[in-house]
Formats: structure tokens, C-alpha cells, sequence
């Protein structure tokens, strides 16, 4: 049996590219070089190393000025065919440290580093507590507070599913996140911001503050004042279950 799968009949052939929602040929054709996948002339398809096929098309294509691509998986195809499967992933928050914007997109990779004043139009700023411990493009956010990943997982979670967002850049409702202790504060454009504990229940407790800041705005006349400052903050109880209200 180890004679069969070892034979050259499974040595990779052809190496294809696809874009998830997109085409560009540049991109395919970078993809498939052997330069960017690092898969060697005689190798196996039975024996491919996915997770390090992955890792070297990021390291490379990020190298080469595309840190915003993500390899989704690849498609195997017996006896000797593989199709890469990529999408182009959109920056969706940024970090300040040491005088520079680090831009990540929403499967938390750094996608690019840019001075402050050029950060791209839309996205919104996470003051994290601790410091980023990659600023490789390419590569996953890491911070020196552990709790920092979980936090931004959710936020960045919430923010995706949205469905102003679908249509309508996030920095319409929000400008920064900032993570403190136990809590998120989340800042809207309009000057309320949101007070969140970072719970198991946070992904509800994110939904109810922004559907009584809809209510809001949706009601300018009776409700400007709650608009341009205060705090929503969201309370959860065995009594009551969830519940948000507006504090000055």
C-alpha cells in the first residue's frame, strides 16, 4: 500500500488558484509559483503539509505587498491536482504603537503599517492594553495581554455581522474600542459609548447597547441628548435577564 501512495502517479502536477468572490489573474499566478506555495517539483499529494503551505504563501505574499490575502484551504484533486483557495480579507481595525497605525483585517492578520494620518478610510481604533508583540505583515495580532485576542475575537465578530455594516463603512456608528480591566468601551461617532463586560454573554449584551443607540438616532428630536454623550450600559441578571439603559 505504502509502495502505491509513493507513486509517481501522485507526484503534485497541477498547482490552480481561486478567488472566493473575486478573480484576479496577478494574484493567481503569484499564488501557483513555486517561489510562494514552496511546494517542491516531486511532491506527493498525499503527504502535503497544508498548515506550511499556508504559512509560506502568507509570509510570502505579504512580502510581495499582498498581506491582505488569506488562504482559505486547499482542494485536492486524485491523482495529482490542487486548487488554492484565497479571498482578499478587508482591514476592519488599526492599533497605535510607536507612532504608527497596524492595520488588521477581519481574520485578525496585520495587513499593513501606515503613519497615523494615512490610516484607510472606515476602520475603527482598538486601544488595546497591552503592547502587539508581531508587526510582521502577514502575520496573526498577538498582545502582551493575553486577554486583548479574546476581546478583539468578539468585537471583531460583532462588527462583521452588523447589517448597516454590510453596506456602510463601521466608522458611520463607532471610532474607537477601548479595552479596560473587565470592560469594552465601545465609541460611537455621535459621542455616547457603550460599556460592555466581557462576558461569555458579550456578543448580546453588544447587540442590545447598539440597538437602543438605532433607537436613538432614530429619534433625534426626543433622544439628541442620550446621541451626544453619556454611557448605554448593558446589565445581566438571573432577575432580569439582559438590560440596557442610558446614564449621563
Amino acid at each position: 500500500m505504502l509502495v502505491l501512495l509513493n507513486s509517481i502517479l501522485f507526484t503534485v502536477r497541477t498547482i490552480n488558484a481561486q478567488g472566493i468572490d473575486n478573480y484576479d489573474t496577478e494574484l493567481n499566478t503569484m499564488i501557483t509559483s513555486r517561489e510562494v506555495h514552496g511546494i517542491g517539483s516531486a511532491a506527493n499529494i498525499f503527504f502535503l503539509n497544508d498548515s506550511r503551505i499556508i504559512q509560506n504563501i502568507h509570509q510570502n505574499l505579504a512580502e510581495r505587498g499582498h498581506a491582505n490575502v488569506e488562504v482559505k484551504y486547499i482542494e485536492r484533486h486524485f491523482p495529482n491536482r490542487l486548487t488554492i483557495h484565497f479571498r482578499i480579507v478587508s482591514p476592519i481595525f488599526y492599533v497605535v504603537e510607536d507612532g504608527y497605525a497596524y492595520v488588521f483585517a477581519c481574520n485578525l492578520n496585520l495587513i499593513e503599517r501606515v503613519e497615523v494620518q494615512n490610516v484607510p478610510h472606515g476602520i475603527v481604533r482598538f486601544d488595546i492594553e497591552g503592547d502587539l508583540l508581531s508587526a510582521v505583515l502577514g502575520t496573526s495580532f498577538r498582545s502582551s495581554v493575553a486577554a486583548d485576542m479574546l476581546k478583539i475575537e468578539a468585537i471583531v465578530y460583532v462588527f462583521e455581522r452588523l447589517p448597516f455594516a454590510q453596506t456602510r463603512p463601521l466608522t458611520d456608528r463607532f471610532s474607537s474600542v477601548r479595552f479596560i480591566g473587565n470592560f469594552k468601551y465601545v465609541y460611537t461617532v455621535h459621542g455616547v459609548r457603550f460599556q460592555l463586560e466581557a462576558t461569555a454573554n458579550f456578543i448580546n449584551h453588544f447587540l442590545l447597547a447598539h440597538s437602543l443607540h438605532e433607537y436613538f438616532i432614530a429619534n433625534p428630536a426626543e433622544f439628541l441628548d442620550r446621541l451626544i454623550r453619556g454611557t448605554i450600559i448593558v446589565i445581566e441578571s438571573s432577575e432580569h435577564g439582559l438590560t440596557a439603559h442610558w446614564t449621563a
